[in-house]
């Protein structure tokens, strides 16, 4: 998810962060013991991409989050990033999934090796193996989503 800074036909800034402030209070996105330290977070980050037009990036996909101000990108126009900027960025968090593996696609290749559709505990348990990352609810939403869409 990609909170931005857009500027009018008149030079003013304006921040539109209010997809990454719904999902922090969506719970099933983000866990209530969790929610006041990244809105805080989030106001922070808020002043300083509206002061030097870097996006903020907010991860919905489980836990640890991940959210953080996107160096070196002013006002950047895409809301799906490459891959090799989310590596690089998660790599300057120190972030433990930062790699170079596709971990869809081994999600995919093991899905298929697996024979069957795999349940949500089975996701959850593959993913974490994977990448050490917990997976929520919207996480799980996403992967099974991916995975319908490839093997349609």
């Amino acid at each position: 998810m990609l909170g931005r800074v857009v500027q009018d036909k008149n030079g003013k800034k304006q921040g539109n962060f209010g997809a990454i402030a719904n999902a922090l209070r969506n719970p099933s996105i983000v866990n209530a013991d969790d929610r006041e330290d990244l809105q805080l977070k989030l106001a922070e980050y808020k002043e300083v991409s509206m002061d030097t037009g870097q996006p903020i990036v907010f991860s919905t996909m489980g836990y640890p989050y991940l959210m953080g101000i996107l160096p070196n990108y002013s006002e950047y126009e895409f809301y799906r990033l490459p891959k090799q900027i989310i590596v690089d960025f998660a790599a300057k968090l120190d972030y433990r999934q930062a790699s170079d593996k596709d971990w869809y696609e081994e999600i995919r290749v093991w899905a298929l090796q697996l024979g069957k559709k795999p349940s949500d505990l089975e996701l959850r348990q593959k993913w974490h193996e994977l990448t050490s990352y917990q997976l929520n609810d919207h996480g799980v939403q996403m992967l099974r989503e991916f995975l319908d869409r490839k093997a349609s």
